[in-house]
């Protein structure tokens, strides 16, 4: 760079300070073209007030800089960028450019308002080793002479670039202290009492204060943050501004959102994603975690209560074809339990254990359950006959006032299923001509009448010829809810009537599931046996609080579970348990050198009083009636429902969704009844004379048609007893259920149905050799409140 000396040529420099800054040294120095220096020159020299105007003598010269303001300008260049540790040098300006000063951190020395001073400049003191921008050293100096408005005022006048380097210095000042607050809730995340009992708002507010403040402010449009939703944000945004401190952390609110989201969708991938973009752990953390709760015990029931259990099976599917493939599957025993009488001590009495009990079924009293006089069958009767009378006598109500006799004939008698049969029937054999009503061959293309085009008319009935009111929409509403919403009568109401019965079933609680399969004599064995542990029965604990238990399952584990009970006997010499009485006799032999009749036992499970589930009965009885009627009527009931593929049929007759099942019975069910009441009404309502239930019964008698008698027997005997075993089961009335279960007996044991056949004829036989306090404990318990209906205990 050409330097010109032309002696003293201080006035020439353009640099606003120059003379402050050159008091004790003006002699000797250069000048140096402005233009042919770096552009921070002249930047720095603007915010020390150059303008860039200069006076007249020298608007016609080049614009010059000494050497001594050169050499301060670039000290304060090197300063500004960082690399200095030199002192630095600050200056305020004139009264014009105190902004300026401010924003730089020029101090000024008191002075009079009307008194022009020269800038002071003071040296500040090196920014300490952790800062490397200088602008941060001057933020930290801020506390100890101003207050945090005074810093605040001072960050709004800061770049984005300059706050970013503040925050940056925060994060790595507050780091510390984060991982210290992080220790501390490492074994929060998994204790689930800590998260169950969590304030979000004491939580947030012991988190620290810089994180916490930060997202206050990025909330700045809900500043209190008190809302449930708001709260839980921020503290989720705390939580992820920790991981990036520690990734491997484990906190308790995104632990718990994954242990919620595994146990939703059990899926490996999903947790280990979720834990990696989240602290919330990673798969295998999850399941430790929920292996760990199942450590410890569950508390043994109070009182008298009803267990029951029943296998969940997955299977999985094979897409290879290869030797000896076998499908994997998945096969758990799900036990719950009812606190049915949490004070009772029914099941504390020795007397009424089964084996006691069992021993007084004699031939004769088994024989009485064929007795029609029995005094059990003529009271099941009895209940039946008042159901049917009730149920007959409400239709013939419905279908009386849906009757409406012809104006030009009274002894013709119609309703709208018939106006509906006319209609189609019509529009199979004939057109109706849009512009005249006339009525036209379904071959004709012209009207006979007006010679106009059929082709665009409307199939329609001219208003001569209909003789009948339509469907109101009210009629359509009453047959849909009594079809499907299953609302009308009690026999379809889904409320308990027994008020006393509402509350039962509140108490019901999964208990440890068994690892089984209970489709063997082993399997049925193994799963008795965790349940006469778990429920502290004598022989199984040391300490024992039940003598017996009642316990409901399944067909096929009851059938199986009944043979385990009679054949498996406990020596009492030995202490073992040997299944089959062959077996027993063997062991008694070789262990004992002995026979039967000289070593003490007893049996195993004689403990157990095993009942069926009346929810898979329900399901069974609809089945069986559906596969005697299927190809008779419920088939095309079916096709006309959209059943119409084979595989559909095939879905409606399995019966696999009870749900749609009991819709197409109720369907039959009510359709079906309409049509055989309807000749008697039209007929008592042509003879003048009142249709009633007992009336119809006996008008029924004289009947010769077959194909009319099997449909009576099959709406008013067995689809009567599925609605009546139905209804027993939502009010929990022992007397409904037993009967439909009576008057539905016949079609289990004429058709293929071995295990219900024998569960249905073990039921009867209980029913009559029960003690009484056991038999009041049965009839009171037959079913318990799930979701504001009852259910028996097999569907909770």
């Amino acid at each position: 760079m050409k330097r010109k000396r032309s002696g003293t040529f201080c006035h020439e420099c353009i640099n606003p300070l120059h003379s402050s800054w050159s008091e004790s040294n003006d002699s000797n120095t250069g000048l140096y073209t402005l233009d042919k220096l770096p552009t921070f020159v002249l930047s720095i020299l603007k915010d020390f007030g150059y303008t860039g105007q200069e006076s007249h003598r020298a608007k016609k010269t080049t614009r010059k800089i000494c050497s001594i303001c050169l050499k301060k300008i670039r000290e304060i260049n090197v300063q500004r960028n960082g690399d200095s540790k030199d002192h630095t040098y600050l200056s305020s300006c004139s009264s014009s450019r105190n902004d300026t000063s401010k924003g730089l951190g020029l101090q000024r020395e008191n002075q009079d308002d009307n008194t022009e001073k020269q800038p002071v400049f003071v040296p500040l003191k090196p920014a300490d080793e952790q800062s490397k921008d200088n602008r941060i050293y001057k933020i930290q100096k801020v506390k100890h002479s101003y207050s945090a408005e005074d810093a605040i005022n001072v960050l709004k006048q800061l770049s984005s670039d300059e706050l970013g380097l503040v925050a940056q210095f925060l994060g790595e000042r507050e780091c510390e202290n984060v991982n210290k607050d992080i220790s501390d809730l490492k074994s929060a995340a998994y204790d689930l009492n800590y998260t169950a009992n969590l304030d979000l708002e004491s939580w947030v507010n012991d988190r620290n204060k810089v994180v916490v403040g930060l997202l206050k402010g990025l909330a700045h449009t809900r500043s209190n943050c008190n809302a449930p939703t708001d709260l839980y944000r921020v503290a989720k945004n705390v939580e992820q501004i920790y991981s990036l401190t520690n990734p491997y952390v484990v906190l308790p609110l995104s632990f718990s959102e994954n242990v919620i989201i595994y146990s939703i969708v059990q899926s490996k991938l999903t947790a280990n994603v979720y834990g990696l973009t989240s602290p919330g752990g990673s798969y295998w953390t999850v399941r430790n975690w929920l292996k760990g709760l199942s450590m410890d015990p569950l508390p043994t029931p109070r009182g008298d209560c009803l267990v029951a259990f029943d296998n969940d099976q997955v299977i999985g599917k094979s897409y290879n074809v290869r030797e000896n493939n076998k499908v994997k599957t998945s096969i758990v025993t799900s036990v719950c339990v009812a606190e049915v009488d949490p004070d009772g001590k029914l099941q504390n009495e020795s007397s009424l254990r089964p084996s006691c009990w069992e021993r007084s079924l004699t031939s004769s009293k088994a024989l009485c359950i064929l007795d029609q006089k029995h005094v059990c069958n003529e009271h099941f009767c009895s209940v039946a006959d008042l159901k049917l009378k009730n149920a007959l006598q409400e239709k013939i109500e419905l279908i009386k006032g849906q009757q409406i006799c012809s104006t030009c004939d009274n002894e013709q008698i119609s309703d709208d299923i018939d106006v509906l049969l006319k209609d189609e029937k019509m529009k199979k054999q004939w057109k109706v001509c849009s512009h005249c009503d006339t009525q036209n061959l379904k071959s004709k293309r012209n009207c006979d009448n007006c010679k106009k085009s059929l082709k665009v008319s409307s199939s329609k009935l001219s208003s001569s010829e209909t003789t009948t009111t339509k469907v109101t929409h009210a009629q359509k509403v009453r047959v849909t809810e009594i079809l499907f919403d299953g609302t009308q009568g009690e026999a379809y109401s889904l409320k308990p009537q027994n008020k006393e019965t509402e509350t039962k079933g509140e108490s019901v609680s999964p208990r440890d599931p068994i690892f089984v399969n209970p489709n063997s004599f082993e399997t049925v064995k193994t799963v008795l046996i965790s349940i006469g542990k778990d429920f502290c029965i004598r022989g199984y604990t040391e300490n024992p609080t039940r003598e017996w238990l009642s316990v409901i399952c399944d067909g096929l584990p009851y059938t199986l579970a009944l043979k385990v009970i009679a054949k498996t006997f406990h020596c009492n010499s030995c202490n073992t348990a040997v299944f089959g009485e062959d077996e027993f006799k063997q062991h008694c032999k070789n262990n004992h050198h002995t026979a039967e009749k000289d070593v003490v036992y007893q049996k195993e499970f004689g403990w157990v009083h095993l009942r069926i589930g009346y929810g898979h009965m329900e399901m069974n009885m609809v089945r069986s009636f559906f596969s005697l009627n299927w190809e008779i009527v419920l088939k095309d009931l079916a096709l006309s429902m959209g059943f119409r593929s084979e595989i559909a049929q095939k879905y409606a007759l399995k019966g696999s969704d009870h749900h749609k099942s009991w819709e197409l019975l109720n369907i039959f069910y009510h359709g079906t009844m309409s049509e055989l009441l309807l000749p008697y009404i039209r007929k008592c309502m042509k003879s003048a004379t009142e249709p009633t239930s007992q009336g119809y019964l006996n008008w029924s008698k004289s009947v010769t048609d077959p194909n009319y008698q099997y449909m009576q027997e099959q709406v008013l005997r067995y689809a009567q007893a599925i609605i009546n075993f139905r209804e027993g089961i939502r009010n929990n009335n022992w007397s409904l259920i037993k009967t439909g279960l009576f008057k539905f007996a016949p079609l289990f044991h004429a058709r293929n149905h071995p295990k219900y056949q024998q569960i249905e004829l073990r039921e009867a036989i209980n029913e009559m050799i029960l003690p009484e306090p056991l038999h009041k404990f049965v009839r009171e318990n037959q079913s318990l409140v799930k979701k504001g209906k009852m259910e028996d205990m097999d569907f909770h």
